[in-house]
């Protein structure tokens, strides 16, 4: 059975493959369920679509899209399943978790996975459409294969007549037609590095310094190459070779299908994955910007960090290599040292941390104005909390249940440390929200017409900024904090920017976006809305914080060498500009009447 990752589960899990694996946390345990559906289904020429959603008009986008990608799939390969497709659409990830369709676990961070035998497509709704959408047509290019490969066979032959995993995966990733932006990256920072995996005479592919996400990835640049020299039939022909292959019939020597030779494809793939990623040799390494600040071994990745209003420590979600559990530390910013690990060891409280490792979904903790506490998302069994520790005492002080919440993140403290931002998702549209933490009283602030990422308060109180969805991309937008469902767009183009922090005198945001499609920091003068760029980088830069009693210093956060790290980023004479729209008219970011005032 394939199963679908996104970014968030599989890069805590792939850019280490030795590291942590989100089925260690549930390992053991039994499958926990709770909730009945009352399932509906429509059909279509070659589906049949359940859904128990009330929102039957994206259901029909489902259902439009579906047949979109069957007849792209049919007629790219000549052939089609023979009888029509279930597609299992689950509001969220937590009523996802409970099916019976797929007898394992599946942790937060799987999106969805497709059945070899009953043909069935099961996914759930707790990420934009545009994202949803995409990986339907993945799960459909393994019904596809499935089609291809496994027609007319018994379940037990499965195994040993599967492709290896670059093929299957690769090839759903390849007839999306799209890239991920981050996916992109990851695989520019592999190759740039020499870490170009290779494949085996018998087509399995090598991933020497790869991860478990190297076989979707590079699987999918590998089916552009072939598709590139030897076109459409290549690919075609490559997939059908497969067909029929097991212990008594092994496989072919598939290199015969392209008259070459193991070394030689190799060869002339790498030579292409080289130049296709050329343009950004010469590009900025973050080791030119300062030292990278840690975390150190054991620990690996900074997946978000806060500054300490005296700008002498930083607050890190790192993951303990050897423990294999995200944990919270204190590292000092004069020498990148751990001053102290505020989550040690293993917790009762809670399965684990929410991490949000793709950036676009912004932090995964908040420390509050005083830097006495910090709050995060936690899960246990099927439900999401909102956690609230003291950093000195590393206590625990508040955890409050969030009901009917999924996917919460990017948490922010409002100025008087009682009220948190943060975006979730529900009935599969995003929200921002706010928490009363004395009460536990939540608060719904918009209206889910746009799907909200990224959430960060002006240090005033006055305003807020977010990403959100238009048009396909994240594009920045303001609004007062007690109108947050009026904003005003600040950026837009065919590009994201994401992960916006406001400076501390309130005038200028910073942000990551890839304009250029490596991800850069930008900055933006609020009142003039002119833009600069700041960096020229050749994988991502991301969560631009400034140094507080610093004068244009930043901590971000930089992907390199298939790690995240931080480092030091002086910002003071801008290399590149961008095209800026008209200023805000003044009227429309007035401040309204602020949470502090209302109470």
């Amino acid at each position: 059975m394939t199963i679908k990752r996104n970014i968030l589960f599989i890069t805590l899990m792939i850019l280490v493959s030795t590291m942590i694996c989100a089925q260690y946390f549930y390992y053991g345990k039994n499958k926990v369920r709770r909730s009945t559906f009352d399932w509906q289904y429509i059909e279509t020429e070659h589906f049949n679509i359940y859904y128990y959603t009330e929102d039957t008009t994206f259901i029909k986008t489902i259902a439009s899209a579906a047949e979109k990608y069957f007849a792209r799939l049919s007629d790219f390969l000549n052939e089609k399943p023979e009888e029509k497709i279930p597609v299992i659409f689950y509001n969220n990830h937590i009523d996802f978790e409970q099916t019976n369709l797929y007898p394992g676990f599946l942790p937060p961070g799987v999106q969805a996975f497709a059945e070899p035998v009953a043909h069935r497509v099961v996914l759930h709704g707790d990420r934009s459409h545009e994202e949803l959408l995409r990986t339907l047509h993945h799960e459909l290019g393994h019904i596809f294969e499935y089609a291809v490969l496994y027609k007319g066979i018994k379940r037990s032959a499965l195994a040993l007549r599967r492709p290896p995993d670059w093929i299957m995966e690769g090839f759903a990733e390849f007839v999306t037609g799209e890239w991920e932006s981050f996916s992109l990256l990851t695989v520019r920072d592999s190759i740039l590095n020499g870490q170009i995996p290779a494949l085996k005479k018998n087509w399995e592919m090598e991933l020497t310094g790869s991860t478990s996400r190297s076989p979707y990835d590079f699987g999918h640049l590998v089916f552009e190459y072939i598709q590139e020299k030897y076109g459409e039939r290549g690919v075609r022909n490559l997939l059908r070779s497969f067909r029929g292959t097991s212990l008594i019939n092994p496989r072919k020597n598939l290199y015969e299908i392209f008259s070459t030779s193991d070394r030689e494809f190799n060869h002339e793939f790498q030579k292409y994955a080289r130049e296709r990623f050329k343009k950004y040799r010469l590009k900025e390494n973050p080791d030119d910007y300062s030292f990278a600040m840690g975390p150190e071994f054991p620990y690996i990745y900074s997946f978000s960090h806060q500054i300490s209003p005296s700008g002498e420590v930083l607050a890190v979600l790192t993951a303990h290599r050897k423990r294999g559990k995200l944990e919270f530390v204190l590292i000092s910013m004069k020498d990148g040292k751990i001053v102290k690990n505020i989550t040690p060891g293993f917790t009762t409280s809670y399965d684990d941390i929410n991490v949000q490792f793709n950036p676009a979904d912004g932090i995964s903790f908040s420390w509050d104005q005083k830097s006495e506490n910090i709050a995060f998302f936690v899960r246990k069994e099927l439900d999401n909390y909102l956690v609230v520790m003291d950093v000195l005492e590393a206590q625990i002080v508040k955890k409050i249940k969030l009901e009917n919440i999924n996917d919460p993140a990017s948490p922010d403290f409002f100025t008087d440390d009682r009220t948190l931002y943060f975006t979730a998702i529900q009935d599969s549209k995003s929200y921002l929200f706010s928490i009363d933490i004395e009460t536990g009283k939540l608060a719904k602030l918009t209206d889910g017409t746009m799907f909200i990422r990224s959430v960060n308060i002006s240090p005033d109180g006055k305003h807020l900024v977010y990403a959100a969805k238009t048009d396909g991309y994240y594009n920045l937008h303001l609004a007062p904090l007690g109108a947050p469902n009026n904003p005003v767009q600040l950026t837009n183009g065919p590009f994201n920017d994401i992960t916006p922090v406001f400076s501390h005198d309130n005038k200028s945001l910073y942000f990551s976006s890839d304009e250029l499609e490596s991800f850069n920091i930008y900055k933006m003068d609020i009142e003039s809305r002119q833009i600069h760029r700041y960096t020229d980088v050749q994988t991502g830069n991301f969560f631009p914080i400034e140094i507080p009693k610093t004068e244009n210093t930043l901590v971000i956060s930089s992907f390199f060498k298939g790690s995240f790290k931080l480092y030091k980023k002086i910002v003071a004479e801008p290399p590149g500009t961008r095209e800026t729209a008209p200023p805000i008219p003044e009227a429309k970011i007035a401040q309204t009447e602020s949470p502090e005032k209302k109470r």
